[in-house]
């Protein structure tokens, strides 16, 4: 049976951490959600208002710490694997709100410095074409998601419309002026290149201490169940990969 001190918490990074000298930033997200994440950011937008904008109720928004919103996720994935009243939370108030369901993804939102964002950790779900739509109307969007795999997809918008989508690495005719394809094949990191132009370019950060934060949270069903744990494949190997496909083009 998994408690809470089971689950991953994030906190905030000291002094003497290696990724203490990011200033918060994005660079430190794929260490924390190792497993896979995915997130949106909204301009001019509020953390309820990106949670509304995106399809959530009012009534149904609830403040969640990082650790609890993955308690839910692992109990929706397997009820017998964890008891939510005894890491703290109201199963039965949980149900009504609609946060226990197969495929139910779990999303915290907060906002800083003109930006909010809605994260969701072990999916997919806010980095989705359709999130991006909706959050987008009347403003811009950016959304990155990454999957255990590595498999990163990222995503603009203006509007309601999908300005430029593409996996970096293998961007093909996508060609964003914040995104260089030479610099991504050259890049010792891609994930860690790629964030790096994000907040260089927007301005995006998220706060690394949002893990222990109870923040506004919702819960959105998915048309298909959130990817399970696979196994990892070497970032070596997908470069490799992507080369050989361009080296006969």
């Amino acid at each position: 049976m998994i408690e809470l001190r089971d689950l991953r918490i994030i906190t905030p990074i000291s002094e003497g951490d290696e990724r203490g000298n990011m200033n918060d930033g994005l660079q430190w997200l794929p260490n924390a959600y190792s497993e896979g994440f995915s997130v949106i950011f909204c301009a001019g937008e509020s953390a309820d208002g990106l949670l509304r904008k995106i399809g959530a109720s009012p009534a149904r928004i609830l403040p969640l710490t990082s650790g609890e919103a993955e308690a839910i996720t692992v109990f929706n994935y397997d009820p017998d694997g964890i008891d939510l009243e005894g890491v703290g939370l109201d199963e039965a108030g949980l149900r009504e709100r609609g946060f226990l369901h197969p495929d139910a993804a779990v999303l915290r939102a907060g906002a800083v410095d003109g930006w909010a964002f809605a994260i969701q950790n072990l999916g997919t779900y806010s980095a989705e074409t359709k999130m991006n739509e909706m959050a987008s109307v009347g403003t811009r969007c950016v959304s990155y998601s990454q999957t255990i795999n590595a498999d990163i997809w990222v995503q603009y918008s203006e509007n309601g419309q999908i300005v430029d989508a593409f996996d970096p690495l293998a961007p093909g005719n996508a060609d964003p002026q914040w995104l260089l394809r030479a610099e991504l094949l050259t890049a010792d990191d891609e994930d860690t290149y790629v964030l790096s132009r994000l907040e260089s370019s927007f301005g995006l950060y998220v706060p690394v201490d949002e893990g222990s934060q109870r923040l506004p949270a919702a819960s959105f069903i998915e048309a298909y169940s959130p990817p399970r744990p696979t196994q990892k494949v070497g970032r070596g190997a997908l470069r490799l990969i992507y080369q050989a496909g361009t080296a006969s083009v």
